[in-house]
C-alpha cells in the first residue's frame, strides 16, 4: 500500500511539474514564481531561485536555467557547469553538437554531455557552421544606436570542431580571415 501511495505521489509530481534532468523535477514556488528542483522522492534539492527552466533536449545531459539574468547549464546533480552564451534572446543552442559558454569573459565550447571540448580562450566565437567557428582574440563588442552588435579591434581566425586552428588567428577583419578558409 505504501509503495502504491509513493507511486501515485510520484505520478502527481510528474503531472504538475516538468522532469528536467535525471532524477530532478522542477517545481514553481507560487509565492515567488521562482523555480527549484526536487528529487524523485519530493525532497527539495535546489530551493526556488531560477526565473526560468528549460528541459534538456534529446541526447543532452544538461538542463538550462535562468538565474539573476544569466543562463546556466546545470548537470543532473544540480551543479552549475557553465554560464551559457546569451544568443538570439536566450541561451546559446547546440550547433554541430557544441554550444558556447562563458568563463572569465572568454568563450569556449562544450558538448551535450557537459564535457569542455574547446577551452575559453576567445573573446568572440561564432556558432559552428560547416565544421568551423570564426574566432577573435582581442576583440570587443559594442552596440550601435539600433542595438546591433559590432566588433572592434582584435585578430580573427577560424577553428574546427576539435579546436584546431584552420586559419591562423591574426587577421584584422573577419573578411580577411575568411579569404584564407579552404
Amino acid at each position: 500500500m505504501i509503495r502504491l501511495l509513493g507511486t501515485v505521489f510520484s505520478l502527481l509530481l510528474l503531472s504538475t511539474s516538468m522532469v528536467i534532468a535525471k532524477g530532478l523535477i522542477s517545481f514553481e514556488d507560487k509565492n515567488t514564481t521562482l523555480y527549484g528542483f526536487k528529487d524523485a522522492k519530493g525532497k527539495v534539492v535546489l530551493k526556488p531561485q531560477f526565473t526560468h527552466v528549460m528541459p534538456a533536449g534529446k541526447g543532452e545531459s544538461l538542463t538550462t536555467v535562468l538565474k539573476d539574468g544569466k543562463w546556466y547549464r546545470m548537470d543532473e546533480k544540480g551543479k552549475m557547469k557553465f554560464e551559457a552564451k546569451f544568443f538570439d534572446n536566450g541561451p546559446d543552442y547546440y550547433e554541430q553538437g557544441l554550444a558556447r559558454f562563458i568563463k572569465d569573459g572568454k568563450t569556449g565550447f562544450h558538448d551535450k554531455k557537459g564535457k569542455v571540448v574547446i577551452e575559453t580562450v576567445y573573446d568572440i566565437a561564432t556558432p559552428f557552421r560547416d565544421g568551423v567557428s570564426k574566432v577573435c582574440i582581442g576583440c570587443t563588442i559594442r552596440y550601435d544606436k539600433n542595438g546591433h552588435e559590432e566588433t572592434e579591434g582584435g585578430k580573427w581566425g577560424v577553428i574546427n570542431l576539435q579546436g584546431k586552428v584552420v586559419v591562423p588567428i591574426g587577421y584584422p577583419t573577419l573578411d580577411e580571415a575568411l579569404k584564407h578558409l579552404k
